[in-house]
């Protein structure tokens, strides 16, 4: 019987923009997605357990991207937060400033994503 057990049954998150930059695929300026992406076990249209987690940073209008760590999102989670809450005024651009400044490892991520 076709789907009884699903073993791919998958669950995107968005966890907002973190990094600036160019799309290495289609070219364009772009602020990149977070997303994780879990991988659950599906049985008579269920879900039961995550079996698997990916975290990616895409490209909002292409869709192509790269696989980080989980290091790294923690990271750049931390990063999409801080542009949320300026994005929606809860933090000032000041304020914003100095939370960027005190989080050195932002920076260094730029090459990997990008």
């Amino acid at each position: 019987m076709p789907g009884i057990i699903d073993f791919n049954h998958k669950k995107k998150q968005k966890h907002g923009n973190c990094l600036t930059g160019p799309c290495s695929h289609c070219r364009r300026e772009i602020q990149y997605d977070l997303n994780e992406y879990v991988t659950f076990i599906k049985i008579f249209k269920m879900l039961f357990f995550p079996h698997n987690v990916t975290y990616r940073s895409e490209c909002p209008i292409c869709g192509f991207g790269n696989d980080i760590s989980e290091k790294q999102f923690k990271d750049l989670k931390f990063l999409a937060e801080l542009n949320s809450a300026l994005k929606n005024g809860e933090i000032s651009a000041k304020q914003y400033d100095q939370y960027r400044a005190k989080n050195d490892c932002i920076d260094k991520f730029a090459k990997v994503i990008t």
